[in-house]
C-alpha cells in the first residue's frame, strides 16, 4: 500500500499505535494476515478513490483516535 501511494505521489504514514489495534483484532478474530490487510484496505480505499489520479501530492497519515481508526489526508 505504502508504494501504492508513493507511485500517486503520496507519503502514507501508519501510527505504530494503529499497526498493534489491527494485529489485536486481527488476532481476537483470528482472521490472520487476511485480517490485517482487509482492516487496512477498508480504511484507505474512500481515500485512494479520492486521490488517486488527481494532480496532488500530499501526506495521509492514519493513527488511532478514541479507538477507531482514523484516516487524515494533508
Amino acid at each position: 500500500m505504502t508504494r501504492e501511494f508513493k507511485l500517486e505521489g503520496f507519503d502514507l504514514r501508519i501510527d505504530g499505535e494503529v499497526l498493534d489495534h489491527i494485529v489485536a483484532n486481527a488476532i481476537k478474530r483470528e482472521t490472520g494476515a487476511r485480517g490485517l490487510a482487509s482492516t487496512l484496505t477498508r480504511h484507505l480505499e474512500d481515500v485512494a478513490f479520492g486521490a488517486f489520479g488527481v494532480d496532488r501530492a500530499g501526506v495521509i497519515d492514519v493513527s488511532l483516535a478514541a479507538g477507531e481508526i482514523a484516516v487524515d489526508v494533508r
